[in-house]
């Protein structure tokens, strides 16, 4: 033969993967020598492709140019408002079959009040929204005390707002005087209760009142003597929220109700599937983000973003006018702890610079104004 032939391998789909790109490592091209032989050599074009991850949030949301062969998914996304309202045009459906549903369930009040004065609490779960239900119940049947409604659905909803509306109620004090206490103090001075409060929770396994920490304090609120909860479930996985010891200091008591109501006021603030989720995405991309910064951090953002909307027709915020901001605030006390924090706002990519007319550098908020007020709200949560 006319000699040895020499070849270099490597393995093909074997290498180690970018965490980052998501593409392979490993991947070459065979070397060869033989006499006589042509080397021929194949290049692939080099592809640009975006790191992925929470940092791209802003820029991720863009419409891309890929063709979709699927006509539905060429559908034009409705705006959420339109779409709301298209909703509620439609015509009421099985109206009297509803109608006896409730009936039925109107005839236990007087046993559910006699449950509460037990000392249990009352929980209601089925098909339907039970909001109705429960305020009725509320308004027509529990008559001798005071009656707090709280809206679990509501996404901007805090346990001390939950435990400081309950302790007016009871008669402990006044407002004023218990708005500086913290909510410790305040389940304290509950317990010296006189008078009778009902506590009725729609969606106690909302998103604002789902953790571990929410569901304790509403535990030992519903375990004082004088108060008494009434709360509904909507998820299948509700049961989940309360270990042993949890349910114990409830003390529920369940109740069946298909009540077949829409959730129409449990669903106003849930982003719906056929209109547009691009605002959506990017508010809780830069949420999550935020919440993983320190509160100062978090502090000092909120007060770009309040400069930022109050100058609509500015090109952003100037470094000075920043500065006298948080000064006032007390959130920085030198520029080179300001500029600190810009850069990290910079680095996760929730703040741009840029130049303005007079050449003084800017710093803007790559979003539109409501995805801002959105992003505030969700942070403050």
């Amino acid at each position: 033969e006319a000699g040895d032939r020499q070849r270099d391998t490597r393995e093909i789909g074997g290498g180690d993967v970018d965490s980052t790109t998501g593409l392979g490592r490993g991947l070459g091209r065979g070397k060869g020598k033989s006499r006589g032989s042509t080397k021929i050599e194949s290049k692939a074009p080099s592809k640009k492709v975006q790191p992925a991850g929470p940092k791209n949030y802003f820029d991720s949301t863009g419409a891309t140019s890929k063709k979709v062969s699927d006509p539905q998914m060429q559908l034009q996304a409705i705006p959420p408002q339109r779409l709301r309202t298209l909703l509620a045009q439609l015509p009421v459906r099985h109206a009297v079959e509803r109608g006896s549903m409730h009936q039925r369930l109107e005839a236990h009040f007087p046993h559910w009040k006699d449950y509460l004065r037990c000392g249990v609490s009352l929980i209601f779960y089925g098909v339907g929204s039970k909001k109705e239900l429960l305020e009725g119940f509320a308004s027509s049947t529990l008559t001798d005390g005071a009656v707090v409604v709280v809206n679990g659905y509501f996404p901007s909803l805090t346990i001390k707002e939950v435990i400081f509306n309950v302790v007016c109620n009871l008669g402990i004090g006044q407002e004023e005087d218990l708005k500086c206490l913290s909510i410790l103090q305040l389940l304290s001075k509950a317990k010296d209760a006189k008078s009778r409060c009902y506590l009725v929770i729609n969606n106690i396994d909302g998103t604002s009142l789902h953790s571990p920490e929410v569901q304790a304090l509403l535990a030992d609120l519903s375990s004082l003597s004088m108060v008494h909860m009434i709360a509904s479930i909507d998820h299948i996985n509700a049961p989940l929220l309360w270990d042993k010891k949890l349910l114990a200091r409830f003390n529920w008591m369940w109740h069946a109700a298909d009540t077949l109501a829409p959730y129409i006021a449990e669903t106003a603030h849930v982003p719906l599937m056929l209109a547009g989720m691009a605002e959506d995405r990017q508010v809780r991309g830069a949420a999550n983000v935020l919440k993983s910064l320190t509160s100062n951090s978090r502090a000092i953002f909120k007060a770009l973003a309040d400069l930022h909307n109050s100058n609509e027709d500015e090109t952003g915020v100037s470094f000075p006018k920043l500065y006298l901001r948080c000064r006032e605030e007390f959130l920085a006390s030198s520029e080179l702890t300001l500029k600190g924090h810009l850069t990290e706002f910079c680095d996760h990519q929730l703040v741009r610079q840029k130049r303005g007319h007079d050449g003084q550098e800017m710093l803007h908020i790559p979003t539109s104004l409501e995805s801002i007020k959105l992003l505030l709200a969700e942070v403050e949560n």
